[in-house]
């Protein structure tokens, strides 16, 4: 296989994957009508590292106007099912009141409108881009919000040794994607170096991309771990009463 033809691979796997991430969720919500325990800020961390990703995906490079088209597509359409999905949230929230539900929904809207903007530049010109060492700032800030958004919660189900919240599938669905990223990332360190054109960016999206990967990878296997040694827990119990 070679290299553009493992790239182009890897970068529309990755579209399919990133937009799939809130769909569980999604449909949780939509079924069961109610919200639980859950970490709003978290969420908006979360979403505003979409939006980020929407910005480095819009302004790079100058070098290479229309790579990341992988980026605006599933970031893109991962941004309003992930508004509609925390829209949602405060909905099924009994406890928040209408006023923050509507401020809420307000500033959904707003990274909406951001983010269709984002999408305009990128697709109406090809001049509107950043060097790839000033892209270097936006590949670094984007990740970081949406490796560490949910950490609060990993860090608890470590301490608790809890992991019944969390499907293990959808994890896995993390890991994957991960995965999939990093081919793509080194796919293309690999082919702008060697146009002899500078991967800054590309270098910071690659270190965040691994360590998203170890951190879901942990996550993955202890989840596998506790919830299995809670079943056979269960069923011992059953067998002794």
């Amino acid at each position: 296989m070679n290299l553009d033809l493992l790239i182009t691979i890897s970068s529309w796997i990755t579209v399919v994957i990133t937009t799939s991430l809130s769909i569980p969720q999604l449909i949780k919500l939509i079924r069961d009508k109610k919200t639980g325990n859950v970490n709003f800020i978290s969420f908006w961390i979360f979403h505003l590292g979409i939006m980020l990703w929407l910005v480095y995906g819009a302004f790079s490079t100058k070098e290479n106007p229309y790579m990341l088209l992988n980026v605006i597509i599933a970031d893109g359409i991962s941004i309003f099912i992930n508004g509609v999905m925390m829209y949602l949230l405060y909905h099924y929230k009994k406890e928040i009141n209408l006023t923050k539900k509507l401020i809420a929904g307000g500033f959904i809207i707003l990274t909406w409108l951001v983010s269709i903007a984002l999408i305009l530049i990128w697709s109406l010109s090809s001049t509107i881009r950043i060097t790839s060492q000033q892209a270097l700032v936006f590949s670094l800030i984007a990740p970081s919000l949406t490796t560490f958004a949910f950490v609060p919660q990993l860090i608890q189900s470590i301490k608790t040794k809890n992991w019944k919240g969390v499907s293990h599938w959808m994890i896995f669905l993390f890991t994957i994607n991960n995965i999939v990223w990093i081919v793509f990332w080194v796919g293309n360190i690999i082919k702008v170096s060697n146009a002899g054109n500078p991967i800054y960016d590309l270098i910071g999206a690659l270190i965040w991309q691994s360590i998203s990967l170890a951190i879901y990878s942990y996550q993955y296997v202890a989840t596998l771990y506790y919830n299995n040694l809670d079943k056979k827990k269960l069923q011992k119990e059953e067998e002794m009463a």
